[in-house]
């Protein structure tokens, strides 16, 4: 439904159903996405004395032409329509995670034997989810918990149906095997209950209910029934020798929630505690625009909007009425984080801190790509190659190429490029190098390449680099090592009428210097990498019955084969794996050999 707030009386056309609106500004442009339970309260709350809104949400009314509303069955119905608008129309007030990510969940499948599953995707309310959890870890890492206290099954609906007998997990006392009706329904959905008990944080009341019927079993001389129980109490008691953290401050299920504001961005650092362990932390970046409450209330609802029932802490002072939704519409409390010496709290902020140095990093280097830009003259800078190359006197030469993309140096993306011997030749090397990378067409081409080295070496590149069609969508520029090798008198050559000092553009050293000296390292770890392995080739392979590992921990001791030749039987069993026999082989070889 269609609602223009140029009619008169457009407030009245409200339904005071539960439901989700939409904000179109006169461009027919999307600007937000919201739900609620009683519509028309809702969108006229947006719609008071301006002073009373954020800037951020006064700035956005101010643009609202139209309003479109779609009335749903329950607020549930509200929630997934919601989330669907949000991820599928990108609306430009909503708040979105600077990296789209989805959030892992334990998932219990409706069956009528269910099966616990990880979990990752757009939430199905006929299946029980727990979670967000921090990472896949944490996911996998409670379904082997659940699954080993209380021997639920992990397979899949088509294994369950087809088989036979029992896995192996039966055997080793991980499932019950309802495939093959050694549990019934009622006993093992009651063994379902208790897990998801668990994975609420009713710790106590579930290790209460378990020695209940513990007790139960024993009186009535069910001793089986009461030594599996028995085993289950044991497990979820003993859960701390399995853990990294305990506290005690907080002895129970909940998030911690650390918040900073940075420049443009929210930092979110999330603590995840279950049943008072510490099981995983996870941060989270947003961008932040207008008002700094808005933003936290926003991330909040957005990460917890698919489960219910959690205690946060927050280190945030949050409205008192958004509070109050948060409990009445998903059952979530949020009180604030008391300020006081805890371990687990220090950890937090100590990795919070973390969090936005990386990131400032990051920023960094993207001050440095603009800086550049305007240097080279370029409107767009995503890639930027250097290559290095390392050998010993001609030998076991070695190209390396490092990148910079997406901005980041990208250690996933390196490259080594193994070479036949050059004599040291190293412009010889470099060519072949940026020939056989240059011609590999699966890889995209660079707007910057850059070359360790003087203008002898960048005029040689810049000779490669022309003789191939697309030379025009490539800059060569060369970083120069000063006097003294110190980084404070690096040079930058583009060309003999452009050299750029460092404190002429200090900025981008900061992106150039630590590019180049990767190649160097990346190349020199790459060339004693393939030193070591062509030794290992040597005279030693020769010798019976010493191996790959014998000839590498031979060579680690000695160095080289001439000092392995030269070694008494005494010296050669001082290696590790080395005994009598095999040292007198060692000897024999080399003193026949002769």
């Amino acid at each position: 439904m269609k609602i223009n707030l140029s009619d008169v009386g457009w407030k009245l056309q409200l339904p005071e159903d539960s439901g989700v609106y939409r904000y179109f500004n006169l461009a027919d442009e999307l600007l937000y996405v919201g739900k609620a339970i009683n519509l028309k309260k809702r969108v006229l709350s947006y719609f008071q004395k301006s002073y009373a809104l954020s800037p951020r949400i006064a700035h956005m009314v101010s643009k609202i032409n139209y309003i479109e509303v779609t009335v749903t069955e329950n607020e549930a119905s509200a929630l997934l329509l919601e989330n669907n608008f949000i991820k599928n129309l990108n609306p430009r007030y909503n708040i979105l995670f600077v990296d789209d990510k989805s959030y892992p969940y334990i998932k219990i499948k409706h069956h009528d034997f269910p099966v616990l599953e990880y979990y990752r995707g757009k939430v199905n309310p006929q299946d029980n989810f727990f979670g967000p959890y921090p990472n896949s870890y944490a996911v996998k890492q409670f379904i082997e918990l659940l699954q080993k206290i209380f021997q639920l099954r992990t397979c899949s609906d088509s294994e369950f149906n087809n088989r036979s007998r029992p896995c192996m997990l039966y055997q080793i006392k991980r499932c019950s095997a309802p495939c093959v009706k050694h549990i019934d329904k009622i006993s093992y959905n009651a063994n379902i209950d208790n897990a998801k008990k668990f994975l609420r944080g009713e710790y106590s009341s579930l290790v209460r209910e378990l020695s209940q019927q513990m007790t139960n079993f024993a009186e009535n001389m069910e001793y089986e029934q009461a030594a599996m129980l028995r085993d289950q109490i044991t497990s979820i008691k003993n859960l701390n020798d399995k853990q990294i953290v305990s506290t005690t401050d907080f002895a129970f299920s909940c998030d911690l929630i650390l918040v900073a504001k940075v420049a443009n961005k929210v930092y979110f650092y999330i603590i995840y505690v279950k049943n008072g362990l510490y099981i995983g932390d996870n941060s989270y970046i947003i961008n932040y625009e207008f008002d700094l409450n808005d933003s936290v209330e926003c991330f909040i609802e957005e990460f917890y909007c698919n489960t219910t029932k959690v205690n946060l802490y927050t280190n945030h002072k949050l409205n008192h009425d958004f509070i109050e939704f948060m409990q009445l519409n998903y059952q979530i409390k949020i009180s604030e984080l008391i300020k006081k010496q805890n371990n687990l709290v220090e950890m937090g902020y100590a990795n919070l801190a973390k969090v936005i140095e990386q990131d400032s990093s990051q920023n960094v280097y993207f001050n440095a790509i603009e800086e550049l830009k305007k240097i080279l003259n370029l409107t767009n800078i995503n890639r930027v190659e250097c290559y290095d190359i390392s050998h010993h006197n001609g030998a076991e030469t070695v190209g390396a190429m490092t990148v910079f993309q997406d901005g980041l140096i990208n250690s996933s993306l390196y490259r080594r490029y193994n070479l036949q011997d050059t004599n040291g030749d190293d412009l010889k090397a470099l060519s072949i190098v940026l020939k056989r990378r240059l011609l590999n067409t699966e890889l995209p081409l660079p707007q910057v390449l850059l070359v360790d080295g003087g203008f002898g070496q960048l005029n040689a590149v810049k000779n490669i680099v022309n003789q191939f069609d697309f030379c025009d969508k490539i800059v060569v520029i060369a970083i120069f090592k000063g006097e003294k090798r110190k980084e404070l008198n690096d040079s930058v050559i583009v060309n003999e009428q452009c050299i750029i000092s460092y404190t002429d553009s200090p900025l981008i050293f900061k992106l150039l210097q630590p590019l180049r000296d990767e190649a160097h390292r990346f190349s020199i770890t790459a060339h004693r990498n393939k030193k070591i392995k062509s030794m290992t080739k040597t005279k030693l392979s020769n010798i019976p019955s010493v191996g790959v590992k014998k000839r590498k921990m031979l060579l680690a001791y000695f160095g080289d084969v001439d000092s392995i030749s030269k070694a008494s039987i005494v010296e050669l069993m001082k290696v590790d794996g080395i005994g009598y026999d095999t040292a007198k082989l060692i000897s024999q070889f080399f003193n026949n050999s002769i």
